[in-house]
Order: structure tokens, then sequence, then C-alpha cells
């Protein structure tokens, strides 16, 4: 056994070999793997006792890992307090919804603009798969938000009704998930956070791979009538603060990767270069990734200029983060704070999507205009082709 399992990535051909050898299919493998449980299947009292946890999760001692909440401008809330309104009009509130599915779209409405702050730089992988670890066969997770170079560092689980403990086993388990896929690309010792929800309670925790830990954070509230809830929601500031802390985590490690490299490393080989090809999209050929990476580093679409501008990229997003904490001014002016330090952070480095094309609107401002000018352009060609269809028909 300690010969196979010294073969390393190497065993998954030996495996394959004798499966074929053996017509064994892959359904038959996955069935024998039920020595580890799925994200689903996960109890508490199988996973406590793994990290020295309490069998009862009311008397489990966590680490302590508070992110206090900044506040983000009451203009971007009542964008989302509109669209959310809207939302529950058509899969109504959420004291009402009987179905998972309803839930994670309720909360899109607040998700959606919140990561839209990062312009790319931070994506949601919906139900992408994870892998497994020694404490589970892996699975799937709602919402996984990454940042360039693969990099995973927020998961949020929603559930349609909060059963206690064993859900928190379940978070725990796919944020041990998400500590080895960020080990596999060399990131091994950034922490991971991870939100459960049932959009009644939201409880924030995350896992210190180094130390092997799980913290707790703190559990938040949010009513289940309407416009109570819509009010509630905006502990959603939360959810932002966390996501631009890890934000601010990852920018940190990938600087300290760069750093890290072979001063002449053949191509592909350095830390940038593998960061990079992780964030490719998983349908970009070999050759299109190559192509998207020969470029002098102008364009959004190519590697990272260099290791001075991921270090730009840090810093601004730690004033950004940093400002919001300290500032005892005016909202207005934490709005001006934000757009400022987040945009100018998020456009030191290049989009995770290899297809954004070369319009890269900073503002909203400028966000608007390339909405008008595409919408406006594809109105008057289609104007332009049913004259010219209007013509012809009555030449004929």
């Amino acid at each position: 056994m300690q010969q196979l399992l010294a073969l390393g990535p190497d065993l998954a051909y030996v495996l394959a070999s004798l499966a074929n050898a053996g017509n064994i299919s892959a359904s038959q493998i996955k069935k024998a793997r039920i020595g580890l449980p799925s994200f689903s299947a996960t109890k508490w009292s199988e996973v406590a006792p793994q990290f020295g946890l309490s069998d009862d999760l009311a008397t489990a001692r966590f680490d302590s890992y508070p992110i206090t909440p900044v506040l983000l401008p009451p203009s971007f809330h009542e964008a989302i307090a509109e669209a959310a309104w809207h939302i529950q009009d058509v899969y109504q509130e959420r004291i009402s919804q009987e179905r998972e599915e309803a839930r994670v779209r309720a909360f899109d409405a607040y998700l959606i603009p919140i990561v839209g702050l990062f312009q790319g730089r931070v994506i949601d992988k919906l139900e992408h798969p994870m892998t497994s670890t020694a404490y589970s066969s892996g699975g799937e997770v709602e919402h996984e938000l990454f940042m360039i170079g693969g990099i995973i560092f927020f998961v949020i689980k929603l559930k349609l009704g909060y059963e206690g403990q064993d859900n928190v086993a379940q978070l725990f388990l796919e944020l041990l998930s998400a500590a080895e896929m960020n080990k596999k690309i060399d990131f091994e010792g950034l922490r991971v956070h991870g939100l459960l929800t049932d959009l009644q309670a939201f409880h924030f925790y995350s896992y210190d791979p180094t130390r092997r830990k799980f913290a707790f954070d703190e559990t938040l509230q949010a009513s289940g009538a309407r416009e109570a809830f819509i009010a509630d929601m905006i502990l959603t500031n939360k959810v932002f603060t966390v996501i631009l802390s890890a934000y601010v985590e990852g920018l940190a490690a990938s600087v300290e990767a760069s750093c890290e490299r072979p001063p002449r490393s053949p191509t592909g080989s350095s830390p940038v270069q593998r960061l990079l090809s992780n964030g490719t999209d998983d349908n970009v050929s070999q050759k299109e990734t190559s192509r998207a990476h020969d470029t002098d580093g102008l364009t959004n679409s190519g590697p990272r200029k260099s290791t001075g501008q991921w270090e730009l990229a840090h810093v601004f997003a730690m004033q950004c983060l940093v400002l919001l904490k300290m500032l005892k001014t005016s909202l207005a002016k934490r709005s001006d704070c934000l757009i400022l330090y987040c945009c100018s952070s998020v456009r030191f480095i290049p989009r995770v999507s290899y297809y954004s094309g070369k319009a890269d609107p900073s503002t909203e401002s400028e966000l608007r205009e390339l909405a008008c000018r595409i919408v406006r352009t594809e109105y008057m060609t289609m104007v332009g082709a049913s004259e010219q269809h209007v013509l012809a028909t009555d030449g004929g």
C-alpha cells in the first residue's frame, strides 16, 4: 500500500489500468468509496473529533477570527433593495419559499452586485466540483469565489432550512476541500472563509490550513417579512468585507509567490504562469491559452504585467479596507474612497476570463455609456435592416 501511495499523482494511471483490466465502471468505483462521506452526508459527530472539537456544537471551542464589517454607501444598498423587491415578486418572500433554488436566486440579488465591484477579478463558480480530501469524497457547493490564479477563498453554502450542527460539519468539509485545492496550486497556507445561511441566519466561519483550525466569526439574522428582510439584508456589508479581506490576503499570497519565483524560469514553469494557467476557463485549449499569454502585458487578456503591478493592486486594496474601517466622516466620502481604491486595485491585474474584450469600464457612468453604445448600435442595425426590407418589399 505504501509503495502505491508513494506514486503520488501517477497512482491515478495505475488505478485506471486496473479498472480497465477488471472491467470496473466509474460508478462502481464511486460506490466503493462510501467510506468517505459526501458533503451532504456528513455528520458533526464524525467531523468534530478529528479536529478536537466537542460532540456538541454549542460547547465547541473555536479559534476567533473576527472581521469587522465596513459600510457600503446607501446608494449601493438602495439599488439592491429595488432588485430584491422584484425578486420577491417572482420567487415570493423567504418564509413562502419551498425550494432551495429559490433561496439561491434571492441571494443572487445581493451577491452579484457585491462581487461585481471587483470587475471580473473575483468570480463566482456556481456548483463547481470540489476536490476530495482525506475527510470527504468532494462534491459541489452553491457559490465558490475564486480570484485569478485559481485561488478559492470564499465558500457560500445555502440551505432551505438550517438543520443545526450537521450543516456546519458540511461547510467545514467544503472549507477543507477548498484548502486542498489551494494547496495544489502552491497556496496551501491561505485562509479560506465560509458562509452558511438559509437567508434567516448567516453563520460566518473560516479555516486556517497552517494550524488546521476552524474559526468562528459571528451569526447575523434577517427577518422574513418583505420590507424587514430588505432592511436586515444590509448585513451584506459583512459579506463584502469578508470578500475584500480575503481578496487582500489572496493578493498578498500572489505577490509572495511571484517574488519567490526563479529569475529565469522556462515559459510556463514559474508561479505566475502556473497561476494564470489555473485561472483559465476549463474549455480553453492550450493553444488559445498560450496565445492569450503571449502579450506585452498591456491588455487585460494577458498575464500580469509584473510583480510590481500585483504589489500596487495589493496596496490599493489594503488602503481601501483600512480607510473604510477608519473613516468617521460621511457615508458619501466612504463611497468615494471605495470607488477610488477598490477600482484602482482591480485595474492593476487582469480579469479571470480571457474573453471579456478590450472594454474595461471602471465606474457606473462608464458602464452606462458602454451599455448605451452597445444597445443603440444594435438597434440602429436592426432598424436599418428593417427599413431595407420594407424598401425591397415596396420595390417588388
